[in-house]
């Protein structure tokens, strides 16, 4: 009886220690590039947005911005007056390969 109740006692002990460490864990990071390419001009809504990469840092009118400087990364997304995506541009500043990305480009290809 005495090693099921120390047992017992030490479970009560460390849970409270092991539910605060859980909510110290680092958080994902909704800003990838997967998550920006689910955004699709014409069909996308602010709550799709909102949804695929999280609150923006800074809103201006009808575009939302989105910035990591530790990542050198930005993100903006154009909205129309009734909150469709009208347009959408990824600059990275550390990927070499393809470092940047504007809806409006694409379809003057």
């Amino acid at each position: 009886m005495r090693n099921s109740s120390s047992c017992i006692r030490f479970v009560i002990m460390l849970s409270p220690l092991m539910i605060l460490s859980a909510g110290c864990a680092p958080k994902h990071d909704p800003l990838t590039q997967d998550n920006y390419r689910r955004i699709q001009v014409h069909a996308s809504s602010q709550d799709d947005v909102r949804a695929a990469l999280g609150e923006p840092t800074q809103v201006l009118g009808n575009q939302w911005r989105y910035e990591r400087e530790s990542k050198h990364l930005n993100c903006f997304i154009d909205f129309d007056d009734k909150g469709r995506v009208t347009r959408t541009q990824w600059i990275d500043g550390m990927n070499d390969t393809n470092p940047w990305h504007d809806s409006s480009e694409s379809k003057s290809k």
